[in-house]
């Protein structure tokens, strides 16, 4: 064998193994998932332990202790009927209204996830696609992806 084939086939094992490394790494961050609030209570998960879990604010539930100085809160996940109480000790985001998808991070305590950051996600479509269309010829900068 040729040593320029053996060095191709070095780094070759060498690429294979750093995937596989980040592969296994990144399988079990907690970084790169949540779970639904139905999931959680189906996990048994122990007090104090850390948690990411996403859902929607249930309608009329986001109020303001000005008492306790925290927002309180419900998240709940499409289609499912398990609802997660939510104690958020901190300024609520810009952008988190009534019914905002969220993702929450913090720990269970009491029956309440206790947050620690609350991030709001973003919808899935701003503008339907004929509102997108009429926008842009409104605009007359209609272009060949909006026609």
């Amino acid at each position: 064998m040729s040593s320029k084939r053996k060095k191709i086939i070095a780094g070759a094992v060498v690429v294979i193994a750093i995937m596989g490394l980040l592969v296994i790494v990144l399988r079990g961050s907690p970084a790169n998932y949540w779970v639904t609030p139905a999931e959680l209570q189906s996990q048994g998960v122990v007090a104090g332990q850390p948690v990411r879990v996403a859902g929607k604010i249930v309608n009329r539930t986001l109020n303001w202790d000005q008492a306790n100085n925290q927002m309180i809160f419900k998240i709940r996940a499409e289609g499912e009927k398990a609802v997660l109480p939510v104690v958020y000790p901190g300024i609520a985001p810009e952008s988190l209204v009534g019914d905002s998808q969220v993702i929450v991070e913090g720990s269970i305590e009491a029956g309440k996830l206790k947050a620690q950051t609350v991030l709001v996600r973003c919808p899935d479509n701003y503008l339907s696609e004929k509102a997108v269309g009429a926008l842009f010829r409104g605009l007359k900068i209609e272009g060949a992806l909006f026609r």
